[in-house]
Protein backbone atom coordinates (compact mmCIF):
# COMPACT_ATOMS: atom_id res chain seq x y z
CA UNK A 1 0.00 0.00 0.00
CA UNK A 2 3.06 2.33 0.76
CA UNK A 3 4.41 1.59 -2.56
CA UNK A 4 0.95 2.48 -4.35
CA UNK A 5 0.73 5.95 -2.30
CA UNK A 6 4.19 6.77 -3.08
CA UNK A 7 3.40 6.20 -7.23
CA UNK A 8 0.16 8.26 -6.87
CA UNK A 9 1.90 11.29 -5.27
CA UNK A 10 4.47 11.25 -7.65
CA UNK A 11 1.87 11.51 -10.91
CA UNK A 12 -0.02 14.20 -8.93
CA UNK A 13 2.79 16.19 -8.79
CA UNK A 14 3.64 15.46 -12.10
CA UNK A 15 -0.02 17.04 -12.90
CA UNK A 16 0.66 19.63 -11.02
CA UNK A 17 3.80 20.83 -12.82
CA UNK A 18 2.42 20.48 -16.22
CA UNK A 19 -0.85 22.45 -15.18
CA UNK A 20 1.88 25.15 -14.80
CA UNK A 21 3.06 24.93 -18.27
CA UNK A 22 -0.08 24.66 -19.80
CA UNK A 23 -1.23 27.84 -17.74
CA UNK A 24 2.21 29.13 -19.15
CA UNK A 25 1.65 27.85 -22.96
CA UNK A 26 -2.16 29.79 -22.39
CA UNK A 27 -0.74 32.89 -21.44
CA UNK A 28 1.84 32.98 -24.15
CA UNK A 29 -0.63 32.26 -26.81
CA UNK A 30 -3.08 35.06 -25.84
CA UNK A 31 -0.83 37.50 -25.79
CA UNK A 32 0.35 36.35 -29.45
CA UNK A 33 -3.34 36.64 -30.44
CA UNK A 34 -3.86 40.05 -28.96
CA UNK A 35 -0.55 41.24 -30.37
CA UNK A 36 -1.79 40.09 -33.43
CA UNK A 37 -5.38 41.33 -33.36
CA UNK A 38 -3.95 44.84 -32.40
CA UNK A 39 -1.25 45.18 -35.06
CA UNK A 40 -4.30 44.08 -37.67
CA UNK A 41 -6.60 46.57 -36.06
CA UNK A 42 -3.64 49.21 -36.49
CA UNK A 43 -2.75 48.38 -39.99
CA UNK A 44 -6.55 47.90 -40.77
CA UNK A 45 -6.76 51.63 -39.57
CA UNK A 46 -4.02 52.96 -41.39
CA UNK A 47 -5.18 51.62 -44.57
CA UNK A 48 -8.46 53.00 -44.05
CA UNK A 49 -6.97 56.62 -43.70
CA UNK A 50 -4.90 55.69 -46.46
CA UNK A 51 -7.78 54.95 -48.75
CA UNK A 52 -9.79 57.84 -47.43
CA UNK A 53 -6.84 60.44 -48.36
CA UNK A 54 -7.04 59.05 -51.53
CA UNK A 55 -10.40 59.29 -51.56
CA UNK A 56 -10.59 62.66 -51.41
CA UNK A 57 -7.44 63.77 -52.98
CA UNK A 58 -8.82 61.85 -56.17
CA UNK A 59 -12.41 63.92 -55.38
CA UNK A 60 -10.37 67.10 -55.32
CA UNK A 61 -8.61 65.75 -58.52
CA UNK A 62 -12.45 65.61 -60.12
CA UNK A 63 -13.36 69.31 -58.61
CA UNK A 64 -10.64 70.81 -60.20
CA UNK A 65 -10.81 69.13 -63.47
CA UNK A 66 -14.39 70.38 -63.47
CA UNK A 67 -13.37 74.01 -62.89
CA UNK A 68 -10.73 73.85 -65.49
CA UNK A 69 -13.68 72.86 -67.81
CA UNK A 70 -15.59 74.81 -67.06
CA UNK A 71 -13.14 77.50 -67.68
CA UNK A 72 -12.50 76.31 -70.89
CA UNK A 73 -15.16 76.54 -71.95
CA UNK A 74 -15.77 80.14 -71.18
CA UNK A 75 -12.89 80.85 -73.42
CA UNK A 76 -14.00 78.43 -76.61
CA UNK A 77 -17.60 80.11 -75.71
CA UNK A 78 -15.73 83.40 -76.29
CA UNK A 79 -13.94 82.59 -79.35
CA UNK A 80 -17.26 80.61 -80.87
CA UNK A 81 -19.94 83.29 -80.59
CA UNK A 82 -17.33 85.96 -81.93
CA UNK A 83 -15.35 87.96 -79.23
CA UNK A 84 -14.70 91.85 -80.92
CA UNK A 85 -11.28 92.37 -81.96
CA UNK A 86 -9.73 93.12 -78.84
CA UNK A 87 -9.66 91.86 -75.30
CA UNK A 88 -9.88 93.86 -72.10
CA UNK A 89 -12.40 94.74 -69.27
CA UNK A 90 -15.17 93.56 -71.93
CA UNK A 91 -13.76 90.21 -72.08
CA UNK A 92 -15.84 87.27 -69.93
CA UNK A 93 -12.25 85.83 -69.18
CA UNK A 94 -11.22 88.96 -68.03
CA UNK A 95 -11.24 89.28 -63.74
CA UNK A 96 -12.78 92.91 -64.14
CA UNK A 97 -15.77 92.40 -66.83
CA UNK A 98 -18.99 92.37 -66.16
CA UNK A 99 -19.33 88.83 -67.56
CA UNK A 100 -17.07 87.54 -65.42
CA UNK A 101 -18.01 88.97 -62.15
CA UNK A 102 -21.65 87.21 -63.16
CA UNK A 103 -20.20 84.26 -64.29
CA UNK A 104 -17.50 83.13 -62.33
CA UNK A 105 -18.23 83.25 -59.08
CA UNK A 106 -21.12 80.78 -59.91
CA UNK A 107 -18.70 79.00 -61.43
CA UNK A 108 -16.95 78.60 -58.33
CA UNK A 109 -19.68 78.18 -56.20
CA UNK A 110 -20.32 75.11 -57.88
CA UNK A 111 -20.93 72.24 -55.44
CA UNK A 112 -19.76 68.84 -57.13
CA UNK A 113 -20.86 66.76 -53.82
CA UNK A 114 -21.69 67.77 -50.25
CA UNK A 115 -17.84 68.58 -49.36
CA UNK A 116 -16.48 69.88 -52.80
CA UNK A 117 -15.32 73.40 -53.91
CA UNK A 118 -13.56 75.06 -56.54
CA UNK A 119 -11.24 78.27 -55.56
CA UNK A 120 -9.23 80.22 -57.94
CA UNK A 121 -5.49 79.74 -58.27
CA UNK A 122 -3.65 82.36 -59.78
CA UNK A 123 -2.30 85.16 -57.44
CA UNK A 124 -2.88 88.33 -58.73
CA UNK A 125 -1.09 90.54 -55.57
CA UNK A 126 2.24 90.56 -54.37
CA UNK A 127 1.82 88.52 -50.70
CA UNK A 128 5.17 89.95 -49.28
CA UNK A 129 4.61 93.54 -49.69
CA UNK A 130 1.01 93.65 -48.64
CA UNK A 131 -0.65 93.20 -52.29
CA UNK A 132 -1.02 95.69 -55.23
CA UNK A 133 -3.25 98.77 -53.89
CA UNK A 134 -3.94 100.06 -56.89
CA UNK A 135 -7.08 101.87 -56.07
CA UNK A 136 -8.98 99.91 -58.43
CA UNK A 137 -12.25 98.01 -58.23
CA UNK A 138 -12.53 94.26 -59.06
CA UNK A 139 -9.81 93.29 -58.31
CA UNK A 140 -9.68 89.71 -56.55
CA UNK A 141 -6.97 88.41 -54.99
CA UNK A 142 -6.79 85.44 -57.19
CA UNK A 143 -8.54 84.30 -60.47
CA UNK A 144 -8.82 80.94 -62.34
CA UNK A 145 -7.98 82.63 -65.29
CA UNK A 146 -5.15 85.08 -66.96
CA UNK A 147 -3.91 86.11 -69.94
CA UNK A 148 -0.51 86.07 -70.57
CA UNK A 149 -0.67 88.87 -72.88
CA UNK A 150 -0.91 91.18 -69.90
CA UNK A 151 3.20 90.50 -69.08
CA UNK A 152 6.10 91.38 -71.13
CA UNK A 153 7.50 88.67 -73.57
CA UNK A 154 11.33 87.82 -73.17
CA UNK A 155 11.23 85.75 -76.78
CA UNK A 156 12.10 88.98 -78.50
CA UNK A 157 14.90 90.13 -76.63
CA UNK A 158 16.97 88.37 -78.98
CA UNK A 159 16.26 89.07 -82.84
CA UNK A 160 17.48 86.49 -85.52
CA UNK A 161 18.42 83.93 -82.60
CA UNK A 162 20.85 81.31 -84.08
CA UNK A 163 21.97 83.04 -87.06
CA UNK A 164 25.02 85.15 -88.25
CA UNK A 165 22.69 88.37 -88.16
CA UNK A 166 21.61 87.41 -84.53
CA UNK A 167 21.61 90.93 -82.02
CA UNK A 168 19.87 92.26 -78.84
CA UNK A 169 16.23 93.98 -79.78
CA UNK A 170 17.72 97.16 -78.16
CA UNK A 171 14.27 98.20 -77.64
CA UNK A 172 13.32 95.19 -75.45
CA UNK A 173 15.99 95.15 -73.73
CA UNK A 174 15.73 98.94 -72.54
CA UNK A 175 11.77 97.56 -71.63
CA UNK A 176 13.11 94.68 -69.50
CA UNK A 177 15.79 96.76 -67.76
CA UNK A 178 12.91 99.40 -66.42
CA UNK A 179 10.28 96.61 -65.48
CA UNK A 180 13.29 95.05 -63.20
CA UNK A 181 14.07 97.97 -61.62
CA UNK A 182 10.66 99.02 -60.81
CA UNK A 183 9.51 95.16 -59.19
CA UNK A 184 13.13 94.59 -57.13
CA UNK A 185 14.57 95.97 -54.11
CA UNK A 186 17.60 95.85 -52.52
CA UNK A 187 16.46 93.66 -49.89
CA UNK A 188 15.66 90.65 -52.61
CA UNK A 189 19.16 90.39 -52.95
CA UNK A 190 19.65 90.05 -49.14
CA UNK A 191 18.05 87.81 -47.94
CA UNK A 192 19.52 84.92 -48.19
CA UNK A 193 22.86 86.84 -46.67
CA UNK A 194 20.47 87.57 -43.44
CA UNK A 195 19.05 84.06 -43.35
CA UNK A 196 22.75 83.30 -43.01
CA UNK A 197 23.92 85.95 -40.86
CA UNK A 198 21.20 85.90 -38.38
CA UNK A 199 20.51 89.29 -38.18
CA UNK A 200 19.16 92.43 -40.43
CA UNK A 201 21.21 93.71 -42.65
CA UNK A 202 19.72 97.00 -42.50
CA UNK A 203 18.21 97.63 -45.98
CA UNK A 204 14.57 99.20 -46.30
CA UNK A 205 12.25 96.90 -48.58
CA UNK A 206 10.77 99.66 -50.23
CA UNK A 207 14.24 100.52 -51.60
CA UNK A 208 14.47 99.74 -55.16
CA UNK A 209 17.01 98.57 -57.15
CA UNK A 210 19.06 101.16 -59.18
CA UNK A 211 19.35 101.60 -63.50
CA UNK A 212 22.04 99.95 -63.09
CA UNK A 213 21.40 97.16 -61.52
CA UNK A 214 18.95 96.58 -63.62
CA UNK A 215 21.10 97.28 -66.60
CA UNK A 216 23.21 94.38 -65.59
CA UNK A 217 20.41 91.69 -64.90
CA UNK A 218 18.90 92.53 -68.18
CA UNK A 219 22.39 91.97 -69.76
CA UNK A 220 22.69 88.63 -67.63
CA UNK A 221 19.56 87.46 -69.39
CA UNK A 222 20.67 88.14 -73.06
CA UNK A 223 23.73 86.13 -71.95
CA UNK A 224 21.89 83.39 -70.75
CA UNK A 225 19.43 83.12 -74.50
CA UNK A 226 21.91 84.65 -76.77
CA UNK A 227 24.64 82.51 -78.79
CA UNK A 228 28.22 83.24 -80.29
CA UNK A 229 26.70 84.97 -83.16
CA UNK A 230 25.04 87.96 -80.82
CA UNK A 231 26.48 91.00 -82.68
CA UNK A 232 25.19 93.25 -79.86
CA UNK A 233 28.28 93.30 -77.58
CA UNK A 234 27.00 96.46 -75.19
CA UNK A 235 24.08 94.28 -73.81
CA UNK A 236 25.91 90.88 -73.73
CA UNK A 237 28.52 90.42 -70.93
CA UNK A 238 30.01 87.51 -71.98
CA UNK A 239 32.10 87.34 -68.57
CA UNK A 240 28.78 85.43 -67.32
CA UNK A 241 29.93 82.73 -69.71
CA UNK A 242 32.27 80.88 -67.28
CA UNK A 243 31.63 82.29 -64.29
CA UNK A 244 28.60 84.65 -62.17
CA UNK A 245 30.06 87.87 -61.74
CA UNK A 246 26.83 88.49 -59.55
CA UNK A 247 29.03 85.49 -56.52
CA UNK A 248 31.81 84.18 -58.90
CA UNK A 249 30.51 80.75 -58.47
CA UNK A 250 31.18 78.37 -61.61
CA UNK A 251 28.24 79.33 -64.15
CA UNK A 252 27.32 78.02 -67.87
CA UNK A 253 24.76 79.66 -69.72
CA UNK A 254 21.90 78.42 -71.69
CA UNK A 255 22.53 80.13 -74.86
CA UNK A 256 18.90 79.09 -76.32
CA UNK A 257 15.16 80.72 -75.56
CA UNK A 258 13.63 80.31 -72.22
CA UNK A 259 11.51 77.17 -72.14
CA UNK A 260 9.30 78.80 -68.86
CA UNK A 261 9.80 82.46 -67.60
CA UNK A 262 10.55 80.41 -64.13
CA UNK A 263 13.79 80.03 -65.66
CA UNK A 264 14.65 82.70 -64.98
CA UNK A 265 15.95 81.60 -61.41
CA UNK A 266 19.28 80.00 -62.54
CA UNK A 267 20.07 83.14 -64.55
CA UNK A 268 23.49 84.68 -63.42
CA UNK A 269 22.13 87.49 -61.01
CA UNK A 270 18.67 86.10 -60.56
CA UNK A 271 19.57 82.87 -58.69
CA UNK A 272 20.68 84.72 -55.85
CA UNK A 273 17.07 85.66 -55.53
CA UNK A 274 14.45 83.63 -53.65
CA UNK A 275 11.78 81.76 -54.83
CA UNK A 276 8.73 84.09 -53.94
CA UNK A 277 10.65 87.20 -55.60
CA UNK A 278 11.30 84.59 -59.03
CA UNK A 279 7.57 83.83 -58.95
CA UNK A 280 7.04 87.51 -58.70
CA UNK A 281 9.01 88.03 -61.67
CA UNK A 282 6.75 85.54 -64.10
CA UNK A 283 3.55 87.42 -63.03
CA UNK A 284 4.88 89.74 -64.73
CA UNK A 285 7.05 88.64 -67.73
CA UNK A 286 6.43 85.46 -70.22
CA UNK A 287 8.40 83.16 -72.52
CA UNK A 288 5.89 82.78 -74.81
CA UNK A 289 6.20 84.56 -78.55
CA UNK A 290 3.12 87.31 -77.84
CA UNK A 291 2.61 90.75 -78.07
CA UNK A 292 1.63 92.56 -75.11
CA UNK A 293 -2.17 93.96 -74.33
CA UNK A 294 -2.52 97.35 -73.63
CA UNK A 295 -5.99 96.75 -72.38
CA UNK A 296 -5.10 94.61 -70.18
CA UNK A 297 -1.16 95.13 -69.17
CA UNK A 298 -0.33 95.28 -65.47
CA UNK A 299 1.16 98.07 -63.47
CA UNK A 300 5.16 97.13 -64.02
CA UNK A 301 4.80 96.43 -67.36
CA UNK A 302 2.84 99.70 -67.83
CA UNK A 303 5.89 101.47 -66.29
CA UNK A 304 8.18 99.99 -67.82
CA UNK A 305 6.86 100.76 -71.70
CA UNK A 306 6.24 104.67 -70.33
CA UNK A 307 9.82 104.90 -68.18
CA UNK A 308 12.19 103.68 -71.11
CA UNK A 309 14.01 105.51 -73.82
CA UNK A 310 13.14 107.77 -75.55
CA UNK A 311 10.50 108.70 -73.16
CA UNK A 312 11.47 108.71 -69.40
CA UNK A 313 14.31 108.17 -66.92
CA UNK A 314 12.96 104.94 -64.87
CA UNK A 315 11.65 107.09 -62.16
CA UNK A 316 8.31 108.76 -63.03
CA UNK A 317 5.35 106.76 -62.48
CA UNK A 318 2.66 109.22 -62.72
CA UNK A 319 1.96 108.30 -66.60
CA UNK A 320 1.65 104.39 -66.35
CA UNK A 321 -0.41 105.04 -63.37
CA UNK A 322 -2.61 107.32 -65.71
CA UNK A 323 -2.97 104.42 -68.52
CA UNK A 324 -4.14 101.56 -66.02
CA UNK A 325 -6.72 103.78 -64.64
CA UNK A 326 -7.79 104.75 -67.79
CA UNK A 327 -8.19 101.31 -69.08
CA UNK A 328 -9.33 99.09 -65.49
CA UNK A 329 -12.20 99.97 -63.17
CA UNK A 330 -11.81 102.71 -60.95
CA UNK A 331 -12.42 102.39 -57.05
CA UNK A 332 -15.79 103.74 -58.01
CA UNK A 333 -16.39 100.60 -60.93
CA UNK A 334 -16.92 103.53 -64.02
CA UNK A 335 -16.66 101.41 -66.94
CA UNK A 336 -13.30 101.92 -68.56
CA UNK A 337 -11.70 103.06 -71.72
CA UNK A 338 -11.01 100.27 -73.87
CA UNK A 339 -8.36 100.95 -76.79
CA UNK A 340 -10.43 98.94 -79.74
CA UNK A 341 -8.35 99.95 -82.72
CA UNK A 342 -4.57 98.88 -83.65
CA UNK A 343 -3.91 102.24 -85.06
CA UNK A 344 -6.23 104.54 -82.90
CA UNK A 345 -4.37 105.05 -79.85
CA UNK A 346 -4.53 108.71 -79.22
CA UNK A 347 -8.08 109.58 -78.77
CA UNK A 348 -7.91 107.80 -75.34
CA UNK A 349 -4.11 108.23 -74.43
CA UNK A 350 -3.99 111.60 -75.56
CA UNK A 351 -6.86 112.87 -73.42
CA UNK A 352 -5.45 111.82 -70.33
CA UNK A 353 -3.03 113.78 -70.62
CA UNK A 354 -0.13 111.76 -72.56
CA UNK A 355 2.26 113.18 -75.36
CA UNK A 356 2.47 111.55 -78.61
CA UNK A 357 5.86 110.75 -78.35
CA UNK A 358 5.04 108.18 -74.99
CA UNK A 359 1.29 107.38 -77.25
CA UNK A 360 3.88 106.44 -80.12
CA UNK A 361 5.85 104.29 -77.83
CA UNK A 362 3.00 102.56 -76.31
CA UNK A 363 1.97 101.88 -79.96
CA UNK A 364 5.06 99.94 -81.16
CA UNK A 365 5.15 97.69 -78.61
CA UNK A 366 1.60 96.82 -77.76
CA UNK A 367 -1.45 95.63 -78.93
CA UNK A 368 -4.68 94.97 -78.34
CA UNK A 369 -5.39 91.35 -78.32
CA UNK A 370 -4.99 88.47 -75.91
CA UNK A 371 -4.31 84.97 -77.24
CA UNK A 372 -2.29 83.25 -74.70
CA UNK A 373 -4.32 82.34 -71.51
CA UNK A 374 -3.13 80.29 -67.83
CA UNK A 375 -5.96 78.42 -66.24
CA UNK A 376 -5.95 77.00 -62.79
CA UNK A 377 -8.15 75.90 -60.10
CA UNK A 378 -8.01 74.15 -56.79
CA UNK A 379 -10.21 71.35 -56.01
CA UNK A 380 -11.23 71.10 -52.45
CA UNK A 381 -12.56 68.33 -50.23
CA UNK A 382 -13.91 69.91 -46.70
CA UNK A 383 -14.59 68.30 -43.14
CA UNK A 384 -18.10 70.07 -43.50
CA UNK A 385 -18.23 69.56 -39.31
CA UNK A 386 -15.12 71.11 -38.66
CA UNK A 387 -14.73 73.08 -41.43
CA UNK A 388 -11.18 72.19 -42.23
CA UNK A 389 -9.95 70.98 -45.68
CA UNK A 390 -9.43 67.07 -46.05
CA UNK A 391 -7.18 67.35 -49.48
CA UNK A 392 -6.20 69.86 -52.07
CA UNK A 393 -5.82 69.37 -55.70
CA UNK A 394 -4.48 71.95 -57.97
CA UNK A 395 -4.31 71.68 -61.84
CA UNK A 396 -3.08 74.30 -64.47
CA UNK A 397 -3.52 74.66 -68.42
CA UNK A 398 -1.86 77.03 -70.68
CA UNK A 399 -3.93 77.18 -73.91
CA UNK A 400 -3.01 79.45 -76.95
CA UNK A 401 -6.37 80.40 -78.45
CA UNK A 402 -6.24 80.33 -82.63
CA UNK A 403 -9.39 81.15 -83.68
CA UNK A 404 -11.78 78.71 -82.62
CA UNK A 405 -9.25 76.36 -81.45
CA UNK A 406 -7.66 76.24 -78.07
CA UNK A 407 -3.54 74.77 -78.45
CA UNK A 408 -2.45 73.24 -74.78
CA UNK A 409 0.80 74.70 -74.86
CA UNK A 410 1.34 73.25 -70.63
CA UNK A 411 -0.30 71.11 -68.30
CA UNK A 412 0.65 70.69 -65.01
CA UNK A 413 -1.31 69.20 -61.75
CA UNK A 414 -0.52 69.12 -58.26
Amino acid sequence: MAYLSSISSRIRSTLSGQDGIALLMVLVVITILTTLVVSFTDTTQKHLKVTQYYKNKLQAYWAAQSGIQAAVAMLRMTAVQGAPNFDGATSAWHFESDAYQEVVPIMLANILCESSTIEPALLLNDPRRGGTDLNLGRYPEAAPILDENRKLSLFHLINGQGTPQEQTNDARFYLLQYLLQFLLYESDFTQEEEQEAGFSLGIEEETRITIDQAYDLAGYLVDWMDTDNNQSTEFNPETAEQSCPADGLPYEAKNGRLDSASEIGLVCGFRQLPSSTIELLTRHLTAYNLETNINTATLPVLHALCAAPPEGDGVNEEFSQQVLELLHYDSEDTVPTVIENATDYDNPLADAGLGSGLIGQLEDNTGIQSSYFQIAVYGVVTNMNTMTDLARSRLQMDLQRDGQNLILHYYRED
